[in-house]
């Protein structure tokens, strides 16, 4: 009896582990990073990296290479936030000027019923 329940758990657990390798099912993992690379992060990174060559750390190769790579990181951090605010503030404009003929709208509409 222990016997065929020791065999029944057996086949069980065989069929859950290799099921998945049988399995015609294709799963798709879509990559997503979590790690968001900030303006301040990248300024860190600099920091460090410069400072691991000052203290002898890094190499002049690999402090050169890897700073080269964090600058311009770093460029193109500060360019997609200036285009940010540029956005906002077309944004900004744009609102204004749409309350503006709304107002103009609202108040032309009023002289005509008078």
């Amino acid at each position: 009896m222990t016997a065929s329940i020791l065999l029944v758990v057996f086949l069980a657990s065989l069929y859950f582990i290799t099921r998945p390798l049988f399995s015609q099912d294709k799963l798709e993992y879509e990559y997503k990073s979590t790690d968001k690379l900030d303006r301040v992060t990248v300024f860190l990174t600099l920091n460090e990296l410069e400072f691991d060559f000052k203290t002898g750390k890094l190499s002049l190769k690999d402090y050169e290479s890897l700073s080269e790579k964090y600058k311009l990181l770093a460029a193109d951090l500060l360019k997609k936030e200036g285009d940010m605010l540029l956005g906002q503030n077309n944004y900004e404009d744009i609102k204004d000027e749409t309350e503006r003929e709304i107002e103009a709208f609202i108040s032309g509409s009023q002289e005509d019923h008078k």
